[in-house]
């Protein structure tokens, strides 16, 4: 049992008002004893919240001392001692209905409902829970109905016979509710997941979320289905029979014609969404909707931010022992909400766990290891997990891995399962925190993607700030370094006295921070120091960044130190100490340089996320589809390839040209496959087509060279940037000194 609000582990008085619970008095001792090991107790005080109306329902509650208000549900207003509720959680993809708070102070126990079924089924007690159960259902299928247009305008009696009329029906990812062709004998309402209906030649799909009506159109003209409609995900729907819908378009045609609008409506806004897709970029996030839907708390990377520095790799090792983030994954195109106006990003999702708001881990696990936080995060209790997987086999993301248990755990069983937690007690995850250049965020998809969002239809408000700003913010940020600077430059050497050493001691302290920084930016107290100061500065992931606050110090330090000593160089220890200073600063200049330009390139040539040891691989399964493009080809074809398209792949400099242009894969495609048209002439057609696998994999193959071309330069400044550094610090030291004497 884990407690929160200075309650004791186990406290006897707790246990009693719990198992003194109608639904739960006739469990045996072993049910007890699991029930209670995986509940969490909540101690709380007048007016405290317990769940808000629209979060996840994965638990039941149990009132052990207190009287808990439950407002804008179906449920009672009151719960009192020994009573249960949110009886939400047993309908499948459910959210709260309400929001409960308590009205005295007390404690409540939320119990795991899929502990809660095993124990009561072992008991042979299941019968109230049936009861209760298809009560929940009921009531769930009549709010959601009434939510509809086809549903708004009836009273209960006939809502009643509609829900009753209709039957509730679920598919797991990749199940068919009907395909292309066949007859149209119903209509589905969406309680959970996501639809899609796509025609089989491969046209625009429509996708139907929570309280979307689909397949009325072909329903009501008697015919077929025009594409084939499936799950996206698990999907709950209510199926409504033709007949029940051709009774209700006959006795209120107004509210059915206003559903078939919507329908349009909805189709005609996701086909607007689907015309303004970069028609350039590798893959759409729409080809990601299913799982973009379902998560909570997505993990992604700016890739035209992103430096390829692993910060966040090693900041998450450093917090949990060992990396629980990998950096392979998906990468999508997506339109984000940013304070700046929406902006198209190239984004990788990496496997982590993203806090499905319908996890299919959390009712799969045996013992209750796996809960969800008030915040909504997903957390496995790793005290209750037994290592036996079912949690790994039901994540669809592959965001669950098995390790072994480390020495000292002290736990019987030799594995557990573990994963991302969102670095629960810490201020943030540090793997956001830790990233320079603000390129790895935590987004709801549905709500900050503006293409996501607008597929679905939701109707929160973008929240994320999610890019560089344009504008006045963005010039005033960088015209606040120019009066120094320029003020240094006018001065240099000519300053008085006392103003020289002031900026020579200003110099020297900004030198030694910045240095500071470098050699402890890996220390998770100084990485969360850093963050908290910058914080209030930046509006979510807004201008201010490590990186950009690095590089302005950097130059009020050049500009401290031109106004201390000019440009001259004295012999000595000032004369290296001047040297060292300014190439130290000559390199800072080309790394911000490089992190300006490269990544916004380096994300046009990325397919997908890799990490550096994965290249050599990489190129090897490059050069093996390449020889089997070019096997068994007529002689045209090789001809073809031993004149273009070898040349062009192996060629020393093209990963450089390719860098330099700043042509994506889709524009280097283009331009090869013109070169060759060109050359071929009339008989272009025929050949090129032959040639297109061959021309592909050349054209991959100096894309990965360019790749790993780029990612050497970001890294290799970085220990040169840092050996200046020491040595300047070391030089300052011997100057300071030298000056003191």
């Amino acid at each position: 049992m884990t407690g929160e609000g200075g309650l004791a582990e186990r406290d006897d008085a707790v246990r009693t008002a719990l198992f003194s619970a109608p639904l739960l008095r006739v469990l045996d001792a072993r049910s007890r004893a699991d029930l209670w090991l995986s509940g969490t107790v909540h101690q709380k005080n007048p007016g405290e919240t317990l769940f808000v109306a629209g979060a996840p329902a994965d638990s039941l509650f149990v009132v052990a001392r207190g009287c808990v208000s439950v407002e804008g549900s179906s449920e009672p207003a009151l719960a009192a001692q020994g009573a249960v509720f949110g009886w939400d959680a047993v309908v499948p993809g459910a959210a709260r209905s309400g929001r409960a708070l308590m009205r005295e102070a007390g404690v409540v126990v939320e119990l795991p409902l899929g502990v809660l079924r095993r124990a009561l089924a072992r008991s042979g007690a299941t019968e109230l829970l049936l009861r209760e159960e298809r009560r929940a259902r009921e009531q769930a299928w009549t709010r959601l109905l009434r939510g509809t247009e086809l549903g708004a305008p009836l009273d209960d009696g006939e809502l009643g016979r509609l829900r009753d009329a209709s039957r509730e029906a679920a598919r797991a990812l990749g199940e068919t509710l009907a395909r292309e062709g066949e007859p149209a004998n119903e209509a589905w309402l969406v309680a959970s997941g996501l639809l899609e209906m796509r025609s089989a030649g491969g046209g625009r799909a429509a996708f139907a979320s929570r309280g979307d009506v689909i397949g009325l159109e072909p329903l009501l003209a008697g015919g077929r289905h025009p594409g084939t409609v499936k799950a996206l995900g698990d999907v709950v729907v209510l199926s409504m029979p033709r007949r029940a819908v051709r009774a209700l378009a006959r006795r209120h045609p107004a509210a059915v014609e206003q559903e078939r609008s919507r329908e349009r409506e909805r189709s005609e806004r996701q086909r607007r969404v689907e015309q303004a897709l970069d028609p350039r970029a590798t893959r759409h996030a729409l080809e990601h909707v299913g799982r973009l839907e379902r998560a909570s708390s997505l993990l992604a990377i700016d890739l035209e931010a992103c430096v390829r520095c692993g910060h966040c790799a090693r900041a998450c090792a450093d917090t949990h022992g060992t990396a629980r983030l990998s950096r392979r994954g998906d990468k999508v195109s997506v339109v984000l909400a940013t304070p700046a106006g929406a902006v198209q990003r190239a984004l990788l999702l990496p496997a982590a766990c993203q806090h499905c708001r319908d996890a299919a881990c959390l009712p799969e696990c045996p013992t209750g290891a796996i809960t969800r936080a008030a915040n909504g995060a997903v957390l496995i209790k790793s005290e209750l997990c037994t290592g036996c997987g079912a949690c790994v086999t039901a994540c669809p993301y592959d965001a669950i891995e098995l390790r072994e248990r480390a020495a000292g755990e002290g736990e019987p069983y030799a594995m557990v399962a573990e994963k991302c937690d969102l670095c629960a007690g810490a201020s943030g995850p540090e793997c956001v925190q830790a990233c320079p250049t603000g390129a790895m965020f935590r987004a709801d998809p549905a709500r900050d993607f503006v293409d996501v969002r607008a597929i679905l239809g939701a109707g929160s408000k973008p929240v994320v700030a999610g890019a560089k700003p344009r504008g006045v913010g963005r010039f005033l940020a960088r015209a606040a370094l120019v009066p120094p600077l320029f003020a240094a430059v006018a001065l240099a050497g000519e300053a008085p006295t006392l103003v020289r050493l002031v900026a020579g001691i200003v110099g020297g302290v900004l030198t030694i921070a910045l240095a500071a920084h470098s050699a402890l930016k890996r220390v998770a107290s100084v990485r969360a120091f850093v963050h908290r100061v910058l914080r209030p500065l930046a509006a979510g992931r807004g201008f201010v960044t490590v990186t950009r606050v690095h590089a302005g110090t950097g130059v009020l330090a050049a500009s401290a130190v031109l106004l201390h000593a000019g440009v001259s160089m004295p012999a000595g220890v000032a004369g290296a100490l001047a040297l060292g200073f300014w190439l130290l600063t000559l390199s800072g200049a080309a790394g911000a340089l490089l992190y300006a330009l490269l990544p916004p390139r380096l994300a046009r040539l990325t397919r997908a996320g890799v990490l550096p040891e994965d290249r050599a691989s990489e190129r090897a399964e490059l050069d093996r589809a390449l020889f089997f493009a070019l096997s068994g080809k007529n002689d045209a074809v090789q001809a073809l390839a031993r004149s273009v398209l070898l040349p062009y792949g192996h060629a020393p400099f093209g990963p450089l040209a390719l860098l330099l242009s700043g042509r994506s894969r889709a524009d280097e495609v283009a331009a090869i496959r013109a070169r060759i048209a060109t050359l071929l002439g009339g008989r272009a057609s025929t050949r090129l087509a032959e040639a297109e696998p061959a021309l592909e994999a050349a054209v991959a193959l100096r894309a990965l060279a360019a790749e790993r071309f780029g990612e050497a330069l970001l890294r290799a400044f970085v220990p040169v940037h840092a050996l200046l550094a020491a040595l300047v610090v070391v030089l300052l030291a011997l100057h300071v000194i030298g000056v003191v004497r």
